[in-house]
């Protein structure tokens, strides 16, 4: 993350167009910046939001602003993979509001219509070993609208019950209700460092690639989610360790 400004900043400059994996920068300032810059070079700056680039979202967000889930009341994003403190210690890795919580914060922005009018969250450190990086994170929002939100992020254990929240996302409306899981797609073997092979994470990568080469840069689309939206994302996160920090509700100024 520490070089994704200047590195994008230098291809923007070279008039070439970007696609910068999430979190995009290290702060709202550098994402400003970015923005400044891919406004004077006329050159696209697309935020690495890969979830939203699957076949769910897309209908999922066509069904929401065509009004057939009425009016969305509550929105829920859950993520609980273990990542043991050997992986988590790294240098490389941050806690995971600032690993994780990005994700989230993206996929609700989209689905929701906007960034929220208030902000209010929690976190720990458990079983991490000697890693001191928070690894629980939970965050309530409020829109402007008055819906709600709810996003959660452990680090600390899967989730072994009979419909496993490991990657999953609903959102409910006063008209319906849609759902999405990575554990609709499970191969019984390990990737990485998790305990399954859950199919939907490399067709993001995959979906989200090939919106950038064939829209993007291949016909001057808009992305699904812009810098502006990751300048929100970033606003997000500032707000969740403010409200941690200090214990309190932290309202966004929009």
């Amino acid at each position: 993350m520490e070089t994704h400004h200047d590195f994008a900043k230098m291809a923007m400059e070279a008039k070439k167009p970007v696609l910068v994996e999430k979190p995009v920068a290290s702060s709202a300032g550098e994402l400003e910046s970015l923005k400044a810059c891919s406004e004077e070079h006329n050159v696209a700056i697309m935020p690495g939001h890969n979830y939203i680039y699957e076949p769910w979202f897309d209908r999922t967000k066509s069904i929401i602003d065509d009004g057939d889930l009425g009016t969305i009341v509550a929105t829920y994003v859950m993520f609980n993979i273990h990542h043991p403190p050997e992986f988590t210690g790294r240098d490389s890795m941050q806690g995971v509001i600032r690993q994780i919580l990005t994700h989230h914060a993206y996929m609700s922005i989209y689905l929701m219509g906007g960034p929220p009018a208030c902000v209010s969250a929690f976190a720990s450190c458990l079983d991490n070993g000697p890693v001191e990086k928070e690894n629980v994170a939970m965050v309530n929002m409020q829109m402007p609208n008055g819906a709600l939100a709810h996003l959660q992020a452990n680090f600390a254990a899967d989730d072994h019950g009979s419909d496993p929240w490991s990657v999953y996302v609903k959102v409910i409306g006063t008209k319906g209700t849609a759902r999405y899981s990575y554990n609709d797609w499970v191969i019984n073997k390990p990737h990485i460092i998790h305990s399954h092979t859950y199919v939907p994470y490399p067709h993001t990568i995959a979906s989200e690639v090939r919106f950038f080469v064939e829209e993007v840069v291949g016909k001057g689309a808009r992305p699904l989610s812009t810098i502006d939206d990751a300048l929100a994302c970033q606003n997000i996160l500032d707000a969740v360790e403010k409200s941690i920090a200090d214990g309190t509700h932290v309202p966004l100024v929009t």
